[in-house]
């Protein structure tokens, strides 16, 4: 087993009171001149109020080991991205940003006027990350979600590809790679298991672009997720971690010890982020079908605690 290889991001998202998790994942900083490999720890914040969290996460960052963000450019402004982004840059953290599409910018359209508006989405995606010195765009990229077509697969598949090869050929000259998550059947018909995503790759057929995988997601639909990820792991661009439940690791049943043995085994060195929802009642929550309340505390303790259990699993000192 290859020891300290992987580069651990624990995504911590909040918007208002909410600990949500982002996306993405890739590495826009560079170690300075330490070739020795050690494992990172890198915090998340999406959606808005983007500064806020950051001014309230800041001391944590610090106190925590956290080398990175990602940001939501949902439901926000550019005068919030630039703030968010000018901090984020400030604190040193690698940055990535999330997103998704909707029906009138769906790749997998038999529209070309809507995969038109589609690319064109991505690449004004892809200028706003390259701009806030991102290094990735991660999210459900290739289809709306939570939308079901009739339309045969094969066909989605084939509109879908195209668009995300050009965009993903944009966003190569702008150092912004692109991350496709593979998602549940409950939230989508276009993939669900980490078999399918590649296979959609092979129809992308472009370097930059990557599958994002998530452990809540692999835990429905993978007969043995650490098993796919051994198979599939070189199409693996960030892997989101939460429970079974959408809550923060170790109040769940998932085996991250063998999650991270597997991460280890083979080689892995990408990001993981924690992607958590653990309050009920917001916007988000509802989309997501959380209709309790997950998590016992405030957002911010929820993920420490969380970082905590990680970081005791990776045996880090915490």
């Amino acid at each position: 087993m290859r020891k300290g290889t992987l580069k651990k991001a624990l995504a911590l998202a909040l918007t208002g009171a909410v600990l949500v998790g982002a996306f993405a994942g890739c590495g826009a900083k560079k170690d300075s001149g330490d070739k020795k490999e050690t494992k990172k720890i890198v915090i998340g914040a999406s959606p808005s109020p983007h500064a806020d969290i950051l001014k309230v996460a800041k001391k944590e960052l610090k106190k925590e080991g956290f080398q990175g963000v990602e940001i939501s450019l949902y439901g926000t402004t550019p005068d919030r991205l630039t703030k968010v982004f000018s901090k984020a840059n400030s604190l040193g953290l690698n940055i990535f940003c999330g997103t998704g599409v909707d029906g009138e910018h769906d790749p997998s359209s038999e529209e070309p006027n809507i995969r038109k508006n589609a690319l064109q989405y991505l690449k004004n995606c892809i200028d706003i990350a390259a701009q806030g010195n991102a290094c990735a765009i991660n999210g459900v990229l290739y289809a709306p979600w939570q939308a079901f077509s009739d339309i045969p697969k094969e066909k989605r598949w084939e509109n879908s590809a195209q668009v995300l090869r050009e965009a993903a050929e944009y966003g190569a000259e702008k150092g912004i790679d692109l991350h496709v998550e593979v998602i549940n059947r409950f939230e989508s018909d276009f993939m669900n298991t980490l078999e399918e995503g590649a296979a959609f790759l092979e129809k992308v057929n472009h370097a930059h672009v990557k599958l994002l995988v998530d452990t809540f997601h692999m835990n429905i639909e993978e007969d043995n997720m650490f098993t796919s990820i051994k198979k599939y792991i070189s199409k693996i661009g960030c892997i989101h971690i939460c429970e079974n439940h959408r809550g923060v690791p170790g109040t769940g049943h998932i085996d991250w010890k063998q999650l991270i043995e597997t991460l280890e085994e083979v080689g892995y060195d990408g990001f993981l982020e924690m992607e958590t929802f653990t309050e009920k009642g917001t916007e988000v929550a509802r989309g997501m079908g959380i209709w309790r309340q997950i998590g016992k505390e405030t957002p911010l303790e929820e993920a420490k605690k969380g970082i905590h259990f990680l970081k005791k699993t990776m045996k880090q000192e915490v």
